[in-house]
C-alpha cells in the first residue's frame, strides 16, 4: 500500500528576515540611548556655570535675559537677543580647561514660542579654539535647534576646545526677537589642568567697585559704597557668594575669566534670577572701599 504524505510547505524566509531587521532596528536604537545617556552623564554638563563655564561676550542680550543664563542649568531662564536683532547673533563662552567636546545641546523648550511665534533659535554655527577667545576658531558643526524642543548633536571625533563661538544665524520666524534658554556640553578634560587664577582684586562691576580678597577656597569683599558685603567659597575658579545690603540679600555665582582680568556671574534674590554681575579688574587695584577686615569669612 502506498502511503501519500503531505507536501512539505517551504518556510516564509521574507517575514523572517523582515522581524530580523525590525531587531537589528531596535537594538541599534537602543545602543544609540545608551551611548548618549553614557556621554551625558560621565562627565556632566560642562556648558555649566558651576561647572566653571563663563560667558566672555555676546553682541547682543535683551534686559533680563543674558546670555550668561544659557548656562544656568535651568530652562525656564535663558538668553534673548535685543528687539530687533534676531540675527546672526554671537556668544563667545570660555571653558576652564581644554576639553575634548563629544557633544552638544540646544534648548528651546521654554521659550515664548505662544506669545511670539518663531522666536526659538534655528541655525548655529558652532565654531571652536584652543588658541585664545578672539582667534583660532574652526567651524566644526552647523545645527539645526528645534523649534520649542530640545535637541542634542554630536561633534565630529577628536574635537578640542577650550573657547567656543556660537553664531546664531536665524531663527523659526519671528522677526522681533531670538531666544535660546539652555546650552550643555559633554566630553572629558584633556592635558594638564590649570590652576586657577587668586580672585584677589577690584572689579569695576555693574554694581560699583567688587573688592575681593582670598583666603584659601574663602572669600570676602564689598562692593559699591562699601556698606554691601560679600562673603562665601571658591570651588575652581566659581564663587559662591552670599551678598548683603542695606536693600536686600541673595546669593550669586560669579567667575573670573581665564586671565584673570574679567568677571562675570549671575545673582539671585531668593531663588529668582534678578541679572547679571560683571565688569573688568580694575589694573589699578584700588584700596577696598570698607574696611574690609570687618567683614566676617564665610563660616565665621
Amino acid at each position: 500500500m502506498k502511503i501519500s504524505r503531505p507536501t512539505a510547505t517551504p518556510i516564509g524566509t521574507s517575514g523572517f528576515r523582515h522581524r530580523l531587521f525590525e531587531a537589528l532596528c531596535l537594538l541599534i536604537v537602543a545602543v544609540c540611548c545608551m551611548v548618549l545617556a553614557w556621554s551625558q552623564t560621565r562627565g556632566g554638563d560642562l556648558l555649566d556655570l558651576e561647572a566653571g563655564a563663563v560667558i566672555l561676550s555676546a553682541t547682543s542680550e535683551y534686559e533680563s535675559w543674558p546670555a550668561l543664563a544659557l548656562l544656568d542649568s535651568n530652562a525656564y531662564t535663558g538668553w534673548a537677543s535685543r528687539r530687533g536683532r534676531v540675527a546672526p547673533n554671537t556668544i563667545v563662552i570660555e571653558l576652564p580647561h581644554v576639553y575634548a567636546l563629544e557633544s552638544m545641546a540646544f534648548d528651546n523648550t521654554r521659550t515664548q514660542e505662544i506669545d511670539y511665534p518663531g522666536i526659538s533659535a534655528r541655525q548655529v554655527e558652532v565654531w571652536l579654539s584652543t588658541r585664545g577667545p578672539e582667534d583660532g576658531f574652526e567651524l566644526v558643526a552647523t545645527v539645526q535647534a528645534t523649534q520649542g524642543g530640545r535637541e542634542h548633536f554630536p561633534l565630529p571625533l577628536g574635537t578640542e576646545a577650550r573657547w567656543i563661538k556660537l553664531v546664531i544665524n536665524s531663527n523659526w520666524g519671528n522677526d522681533q526677537f531670538t531666544e535660546l534658554m539652555e546650552l550643555e556640553g559633554y566630553g572629558e578634560a584633556v592635558g594638564e589642568i590649570e590652576t586657577a587664577l587668586p580672585v584677589l582684586g577690584t572689579y569695576l562691576t555693574n554694581f560699583g567697585p567688587l573688592y575681593l580678597e582670598q583666603s584659601g577656597d574663602r572669600v570676602r569683599g564689598c562692593y559699591d559704597d562699601g556698606s554691601a558685603v560679600v562673603t562665601g567659597r571658591l570651588d575652581g575658579r566659581v564663587m559662591r557668594l552670599d551678598w548683603r545690603e542695606k536693600s536686600g540679600f541673595g546669593v550669586a555665582l560669579l567667575t573670573v575669566s581665564s586671565g584673570g582680568d574679567f568677571l562675570n556671574g549671575l545673582w539671585y534674590e531668593g531663588s529668582e534670577l534678578r541679572g547679571t554681575w560683571r565688569g573688568p579688574r580694575d589694573p589699578g587695584d584700588p584700596k577696598p572701599p570698607c574696611e574690609i577686615g570687618q567683614v566676617s569669612w564665610s563660616g565665621e
